[in-house]
């Protein structure tokens, strides 16, 4: 294996710089059932604050909570199955949001609460990257009253699904924070990066300096997903081994994109792997420049093959669903530029051209080069040359379209993992970090 080219200075968007890093985030696979667990003793539950970095990677159209208390009647927060956010006492739902969370990013979510207040609107707060949400759907905050949640009782906790294991969460979560008899804010736990635009964490420092109470934690990620950071030493139960990723809220990685793929896909890991039925087609989500001087670099490792793989690099500008629908699509587009594994073949806007080898081969990985308008493919490193020159504008490293009668299965790596083959050169992977590097701001 090959260290990829990382900076892990990390940025939230193209330019901006970030105030600090979180090197870790916590990975909850929703089908190997992965949560964590824990059962504390009896704290103040009227009021008390939790705070996490939410990455969403599937939208099942089911429940998913990543903040649970008790086995039946819990308190909860999570999102719906129509994808808006909820706060669930026992018995009964609190408040659930107008607007839908489904976007591609991470959401920064802090629910404060001190149902002691005199205003029914301070019983329950809850701010989404710093900003406070003050309209409702569903407000039920003027009936609540002492005793109502169960967050810091004697009862089972879960953390990425409740804790007896149901309505399971799909994605990344990072620095997860809950505080014990204290309501706090978002400026507590975030602030805005140098530019003044994006909302990035606080430093581990500074969230340590916070009045946890007895039973409060911080789950920083930096050994594994379960320690507690804060210094009470409330570890949490890992069950079914969750992991930790280095796709995180200030060095997000280009991974494949739900809302931007067609046919019969199942995505998993985070949605790195892929298993894909014929005739359908991913793309991931972070675009590029083609015209980067120093090049940008992605591997896609075929698992088990389905015979006619198209993989590419796929234009910010065009349709993302009109490149993937329907046999060959991804040969077709004028925004698509792949290469074939079955024939061996390089596309453009449905014009082929004898390229390279053919790689329909389960194990085989295709290493993806775009530096300077010039697009290369290597096959398990073996470099195939130059397939296209000229290209402008911004691309998706990776476009895949399977058009054989099988299923594919797959992983995308770009850069989370080393290399399984060193690019040369200056190419590097393709995340937020490196994206914010290579942009200028004007």
């Amino acid at each position: 294996m090959f260290q990829n080219n990382l900076l892990m200075g990390a940025a939230s968007a193209g330019g901006a710089v970030p105030v600090i890093s979180v090197e870790n985030s916590a990975l909850f696979n929703s089908a190997a059932s992965e949560r964590l667990t824990l059962t504390p003793t009896a704290s103040d539950d009227d009021i008390n604050t939790m705070s996490c970095w939410v990455y969403r990677a599937k939208f099942t159209g089911a429940l998913q909570y990543f903040w649970a208390a008790g086995t039946s009647g819990m308190s909860l927060v999570g999102f719906t199955a129509s994808e808006q956010l909820l706060v669930d006492r026992p018995g009964a739902n609190v408040l659930t949001s107008t607007q839908l969370f489904r976007d591609i990013g991470w959401y920064h979510i802090v629910v404060g609460l001190d149902v002691t207040n005199a205003v029914a609107t301070n019983r329950v707060t809850v701010e989404v990257n710093g900003v406070e949400i003050t309209t409702w759907a569903t407000d039920n905050r003027a009936a609540l009253t002492a005793g109502m949640f169960s967050w810091g009782d004697n009862i089972i906790h879960g953390i990425g699904a409740t804790g007896p294991g149901a309505a399971y969460f799909d994605g990344y979560i990072a620095e997860f924070t809950w505080i014990e008899a204290t309501k706090y804010s978002a400026s507590d736990f975030g602030e805005y990066d140098t530019t003044g635009l994006y909302w990035t964490p606080k430093s581990s420092t500074d969230i340590k300096a916070l009045t946890f109470g007895a039973e409060g934690f911080y789950l920083d990620n930096t050994t594994n997903a379960q320690t507690d950071a804060s210094g009470n030493g409330n570890n949490w139960t890992n069950v079914n081994t969750v992991v930790t990723s280095t796709h995180t809220p200030t060095n997000t990685f280009s991974i494949l994109n739900p809302l931007a793929q067609d046919g019969t896909n199942t995505l998993s890991n985070g949605n790195r792997n892929a298993s894909q039925g014929a005739d359908a087609g991913n793309v991931t989500t972070l675009a590029v420049d083609a015209e980067d001087t120093n090049g940008w670099y992605s591997e896609f490792t075929l698992t088990t093959t389905g015979t006619k793989e198209s993989v590419g690099i796929f234009s910010a500008d065009d349709t993302v669903t009109s490149a993937l629908s329907g046999a060959g699509a991804s040969t077709a587009q004028p925004g698509c530029y792949s290469f074939k594994s079955n024939d061996g073949l390089k596309y453009h806007n449905g014009v082929s051209g004898s390229y390279g080898s053919t790689w329909a081969t389960n194990g085989k990985v295709l290493g993806i080069k775009l530096k300077s308008g010039e697009l290369r493919f290597e096959i398990d490193g073996a470099d195939q040359g130059v397939a296209y020159t000229g290209i402008t504008g911004f691309y998706f490293m990776l476009c895949v379209h399977a058009s054989g009668s099988g299923s594919s299965v797959w992983t995308v790596n770009s850069g989370q993992d080393d290399w399984e083959h060193d690019p040369g050169g200056s190419y590097k992977g393709v995340n937020t970090t490196n994206i914010a590097a290579a942009t200028t701001r004007t």
